[in-house]
């Protein structure tokens, strides 16, 4: 597992909720399966192919 020096926060692409938040960087794989196959706030299915991707500093 790597640690980044930064915060990691990964979100639903529909609604937006946060599904992972930490320093540790997890595969795709691993946060669907700890949500079980689907956003635990709009029950839409997670995608192992992310659709967008963004980079920005924390404030």
């Amino acid at each position: 597992m790597c640690v980044l020096g930064m915060p990691l926060k990964i979100h639903c692409d529909a609604c937006r909720a946060v599904l992972y938040e930490g320093k540790y960087v997890k595969s795709p794989h691993e946060i669907i399966v700890s949500c079980e196959g689907k956003c635990p706030n709009c029950h839409r299915k997670l995608s192992h192919i992310p659709k967008t991707v963004e980079v920005m500093p924390v404030e």
